[in-house]
């Protein structure tokens, strides 16, 4: 899936407005579509309607049978719908952010309070709620792996970083550490969730990888790569066992990839462009990377 000039592009078909890639999302490894009301599932090479409720701007399919749609009914609320096997289940005019984490279970934030948050099942039953530390907010949504509730905040001035992983069912803490955010890098750096390992990746001043199961850092390694070009990463994404990053910049940008089974930088290669560029995530597909630029909107593709 692609934007590229007036049009998003996904597999060669045309959705028209550039900005509809933003309604394209992933669950459980199967690609969904919403506009119009209407969600559709990308099967047998093509998206087949799966689910319609009229005038709900956003629909999202949160397990089978199974959907959470929004549509705004003032500047500052929404009214939230969840409906099982297409009967209604619940609805809730609020103020409140929901996000679904899993088949079961979403977190919801309320809105301009931004240390707190609460798990709610899909019946719309409360279970519990989290406060972080005074001074401290959210950088990161919540993020389910296995049964532990991963995130990451900061405080203030982003000199403090508290990493967290919660029991699901009790919001009791599991882990939890405090680093501060220095230059030697001693805090989490890692971004990029590898489903086949549980893994979280990250490439900068240094290369990490990160347990959310335990909290522990499994790995950090320093490629001289990066020390020389003092790389700074923009984007980056898995694919193939293959973390691959692009760095912005104008004269000075680079991509490539790391093998995350060996853990060694095996490919880097300039992208020089006159004006300054921020790209977008790498997408990797059919042996070919598609690197799209987010201010001059030009999409770059490397076989």
């Amino acid at each position: 899936m692609l934007s590229i000039n007036n049009e998003t592009l996904f597999n060669e078909i045309s959705f028209g407005d550039k900005n509809l890639y933003l309604n394209f999302y992933i669950r459980n490894n199967k690609i969904f579509y919403y506009n119009d009301s209407k969600i559709f599932e990308y099967v047998d090479n093509e998206f087949q309607l799966k689910f319609e409720k009229k005038e709900y701007s956003t629909i999202i399919k949160t397990s089978e049978d199974c959907y959470i749609c929004y549509k705004r009914v003032s500047r500052k609320e929404d009214l939230i719908s969840f409906f099982e096997k297409g009967n209604l289940k619940w609805e809730i005019i609020t103020s409140d952010f929901y996000n679904n984490i899993s088949p079961n279970y979403f977190t919801v934030f309320e809105r301009f309070i931004e240390n707190k948050f609460s798990i709610f099942n899909n019946s719309n039953n409360k279970l519990w709620s989290f406060e972080f530390p005074s001074g401290f907010s959210i950088y990161i949504k919540p993020y389910l792996v296995s049964n532990i509730l991963y995130f990451t905040a900061y405080d203030q001035f982003q000199k403090n970083q508290l990493v967290t992983g919660l029991d699901l069912e009790t919001g009791a803490i599991v882990w939890q550490h405090m680093y501060d955010v220095t230059s030697a890098n001693k805090f989490i750096s890692a971004p990029v969730f590898n489903e086949k390992d549980q893994l979280f990746y990250g490439l900068g001043p240094i290369y990490q990888v990160f347990n959310p199961k335990t909290g522990e850092i499994v790995l950090e390694k320093i490629f001289d790569e990066c020390k020389n070009y003092n790389l700074l990463v923009d984007a980056q994404a898995i694919y193939d066992n293959k973390l691959w990053f692009v760095s912005g910049g104008g004269k000075n940008t680079k991509f490539g990839y790391v093998n995350i089974d060996t853990h060694q930088l095996e490919f880097i290669q300039d992208l020089p462009h006159e004006e300054y560029e921020v790209f977008d995530i790498p997408i990797f597909h059919e042996d070919k990377l598609y690197l799209r630029g987010k201010h001059q909107n030009n999409l770059y593709v490397f076989e």
